[in-house]
């Protein structure tokens, strides 16, 4: 389960990581 987690905040990093770089 805590592992799940951590993979999810990862995910979510890159994903907003994306989007700045798109904006830009």
């Amino acid at each position: 389960m805590k592992r799940l987690r951590v993979e999810m905040k990862e995910i979510t990093a890159e994903q907003r990581e994306i989007k700045e770089g798109q904006r830009q």
